[in-house]
């Protein structure tokens, strides 16, 4: 299609991240998946979204969903693991179970920021520091993907803000040096 040719040309990302929002209802899911009929692409990661009690109709939000992806489409996945948090406390499911199963599913990559650790409502996009949370899950991920830290400009970041969440992700992901200073 016109579009897709438009972001072979634009980009030669190794990754396309797509973010594919929510629904009003089941029409809305099989308009995504037409997309991605039309246009995959194998550098295409879809992000699981969180579910929450403000987000009830996201797209791909349980391990389940992305796992149907990856098989229809032979691909990966972004793995944002505060969707995964607000998602399993929504359901009512362990949050580290929850974790583990999005694991086993080995994300290229893996978006990772400080969260609330029993939020229904919203992901935070804080620093690690800021956010009262359990962090022993990150122990879980592989620490060989790419990591992508987002936070909000809520207010003003310092350098050592930074600094704190690079030492901090190192502290639980290995003893090697797996995420560059």
């Amino acid at each position: 299609t016109d579009a897709y040719g438009c972001i072979d040309e634009l980009t030669k990302a190794d990754y396309i991240v797509v973010h594919p929002g929510y629904s009003k209802d089941e029409k809305d899911e099989l308009n995504v998946l037409d997309f991605f009929d039309d246009c995959f692409d194998k550098r295409m990661l879809i992000e699981n979204c969180p579910i929450g009690a403000w987000q009830s109709n996201f797209f791909f939000s349980t391990p389940k969903k992305i796992a149907e992806f990856i098989s229809r489409y032979k691909s990966s996945f972004l793995f944002d693991v505060g969707h995964a948090i607000l998602s399993a406390n929504t359901l009512n499911e362990n949050i580290f179970d929850f974790i583990s199963r999005f694991e086993k599913l080995n994300s290229k990559v893996h978006h990772v920021y400080g969260t609330e650790i029993n939020s229904t409502l919203t992901e935070h996009h804080k620093h690690f520091h800021q956010a009262e949370s359990d962090y022993s899950y990150l122990s879980m991920l592989n620490p060989e993907s790419t990591f992508v830290f987002e936070t909000d400009l809520v207010s003003r970041s310092e350098r050592s803000d930074y600094e704190k969440n690079i030492a901090f992700l190192n502290s639980f992901l290995c003893e090697k040096e797996t995420i560059k200073e």
